[in-house]
């Protein structure tokens, strides 16, 4: 499909997937989105909020929903082989474990993921763990109106 291929994992609402596809797509970038998403209700919500989105438009858009935990993705069966760049957004990983990373691994690499994470002293120490398994791009900072510590994490896996 596109020349991009992006996944949010743990999609819930659809935040950040569904915006960033329709600015992406807005702005003429090929792209092709998937919302993997565990729960069925909200799974279902997806689906329904982009009908409701490809009906108000009148376009068909390049997003589809995978009703899965990322363990039980079986690839081959739902993506399709992409030799273009593909972005992982993940804002709902509390912790990146080595085992987290190896089944990003095992069912997406190679691929860049984009994490929405919390204080830079425990990104450096889970990044620590996960030494030989990513490589660090950047951490950026994010300045929250609440205050709390949060950063966006680019790494390569």
């Amino acid at each position: 499909m596109g020349a991009i291929q992006c996944i949010d994992l743990g999609s819930g609402a659809g935040l950040p997937g569904i915006p960033l596809m329709l600015h992406l797509y807005a702005l003429g970038v090929p792209a092709c989105w998937y919302l993997v998403e565990k729960s069925p209700r909200k799974s279902q919500f997806l689906r329904t909020a982009i009908a409701d989105i490809e009906s108000e438009l009148s376009v068909q858009l390049p997003i589809k929903v995978v009703e899965t935990k990322l363990c039980d993705w079986e690839t081959r069966h739902e993506l399709p082989l992409h030799k273009g760049k593909r972005i992982i957004l993940a804002r709902a990983f509390r912790t990146l474990t080595p085992y987290v990373a190896r089944e990003i691994a095992h069912v997406l690499a190679p691929a860049e993921l984009v994490l929405y994470k919390g204080r830079k002293s425990t990104i450096l120490e889970e990044l620590a763990e996960l030494d030989a398994l990513v490589k660090v791009v950047n951490i950026v900072p994010l300045h929250c109106m609440h205050k709390k510590e949060r950063h966006i994490v680019h790494v390569k896996i």
